[in-house]
C-alpha cells in the first residue's frame, strides 16, 4: 500500500520516527498518508466505525469502499448487531 518497511517498524518499535508518536499497540499499523486506518483491540469496536466510514464515502461519492474485518467473537457483540442495522438503514 505504498509503506515502506522501515515505517512499519517505526510504529511497531514505537521508536522516534514512529509517525503515531508510540501511542499505538504493536501491529496496529496506520497511516493517514496511505488511507490505512488503525485496527482495534476489543472485539467488534470497530464495526461501527467502518460502516460511518462507509457511509462518509458513501456522502462524498468518492468511489472508496470501507472492509472490517472480524471472528465470530465480535458477531455475538452488540456492536456487531448495531453496525448491520446501521449499514441497513444507511445503505452504507
Amino acid at each position: 500500500r505504498g509503506a515502506s518497511l522501515q515505517q512499519l517498524a517505526d510504529q511497531c518499535f514505537s521508536n522516534e520516527a514512529d509517525t503515531g508518536k508510540g501511542r499505538q499497540m504493536p501491529v496496529h499499523y496506520g497511516s493517514k498518508e496511505h488511507n490505512f486506518q488503525t485496527i482495534s483491540s476489543p472485539l467488534g469496536t470497530q464495526l461501527p466505525q467502518a460502516v460511518g466510514v462507509a457511509y462518509a464515502h458513501k456522502l462524498n461519492k468518492d468511489g472508496h469502499i470501507s472492509v472490517c474485518y472480524f471472528g465470530e467473537g465480535a458477531a455475538s457483540e452488540g456492536d456487531f448487531h448495531a453496525a448491520l442495522n446501521m449499514a441497513s438503514t444507511l445503505e452504507a
